[in-house]
């Protein structure tokens, strides 16, 4: 029988198994055995480990979120940067963008 925990469950379960050619377990016996409980002191610094791992746990959650929530809007904030020209430095020998837009502007007019 592989049950782990505590060796006063384990031969309890072993006794009241007995009976027949192979070990059975029915409701009936589970509900005979006795489950060893740890102190209440125990019992209260287990709650307060669990609550604090709940706690760590809820934080990484909202960091995660909140992360997410970034990441998910890289692309735009990409973009945005990009069209403002803010992604690199701009080379000082390159015409102004308003003369860009005109001389692409003009060669449009001109080929439409």
């Amino acid at each position: 029988m592989a049950i782990q925990g505590s060796i006063i469950l384990k031969e309890k379960l072993v006794e009241l198994c007995k009976g027949s050619t192979r070990l059975f377990l029915t409701q009936s016996i589970i509900m005979q055995l006795e489950y060893p409980l740890p102190p209440l002191s125990e019992q209260q610094e287990i709650i307060c480990r669990v609550d604090q791992l709940f706690s760590v746990a809820d934080r990484i959650e909202f960091q995660y979120h909140s992360l997410k929530e970034k990441i998910d809007n890289l692309p735009q904030a990409i973009l945005n940067k990009a069209f403002r020209g803010e992604l690199v430095e701009q080379n000082p020998i390159d015409e102004p963008d308003v003369e860009l837009l005109k001389r692409i502007q003009s060669e449009k007019g001109g080929k439409g």
